[in-house]
């Protein structure tokens, strides 16, 4: 249907329909990230619309048509134009009524702990960083998705390893408050990706500039990823 309006504006010479943007995901970064900051897109005077799917782990995202897609650096493929959007850091983060618990029972290790089946090595990255191993801890519940996981955070089920520019908006409302924030890791680089030579390059270039502008922005009311959070008690930071 898509492909017959546009067949019949060329023909009417048709130029101003907004171009529609198929736009590809990875699920956590949708709902956590891009999802809260598309109404946004209207008022950046950007004359386009982004349809949003997000896909999963192990989901094969290649077959998927998309005019443009957001990626880690460990898949994005090197022949098309690729626009950095932000380098994430991962901290341990949890609710704030599991603050407590963790400044008067004895720290992290009173803490249940969550992870992803889908984020393998991620949590004993960060003990390690924190020369912590896990049978010191009280207890690991695993999801078998990373948005779920987050989403049991928020409900104070436990404490999780998240990345921190992905949950900032949690950070600076509240909902989540940073614990032990000396204590990060390299989290992912998140890129945006599309064809150069598809017939919406250059409406998914300026997309991906739009992308850039919302990272920047954020930088000014959150954790910027890569900086020293430890400097941002405001921000819900417990040491």
């Amino acid at each position: 249907m898509r492909a017959i309006y546009e067949a019949l504006d060329e023909v009417r010479g048709v130029t101003n329909r907004e171009p529609h943007l198929q736009v590809l995901v990875p699920a956590t970064l949708a709902f956590y990230w891009l999802l809260p900051r598309l109404a946004a897109l209207r008022q950046s005077g950007l004359k386009l619309k982004a349809d949003v799917r997000h896909t999963n782990t192990h989901e094969n995202w290649l077959d998927v048509p998309f005019d443009i897609e957001i990626r880690s650096d460990r898949e994005i493929p090197s022949a098309n134009a690729r626009v950095s959007i932000f380098h994430d850091r991962l901290g341990l983060v949890a609710a704030p009524k599991l603050a407590d618990v963790f400044r008067k029972k004895g720290g992290v290790c009173a803490l249940t702990f969550l992870e992803s089946e889908t984020r393998p090595g991620q949590l004993d990255d960060w003990l390690t960083c924190a020369g912590l191993a896990r049978d010191e801890l009280r207890r690991v519940e695993a999801f078998e998705r990373n948005y779920i996981a987050i989403e049991a955070a928020l409900i104070g089920q436990g404490a999780i390893v998240a990345p921190l520019a992905v949950v900032g908006n949690h950070l600076v409302r509240g909902s989540l408050v940073q614990l032990l924030a000396d204590i990060t890791v390299v989290g992912s680089e998140f890129s945006a990706v599309y064809d150069r030579l598809a017939d919406n390059a250059r409406y998914a270039r300026a997309f991906a500039g739009w992308l850039q502008t919302m990272a920047l922005t954020q930088s000014s009311n959150s954790p910027p990823a890569g900086a020293d959070l430890s400097a941002a008690p405001a921000l819900g930071i417990i040491q």
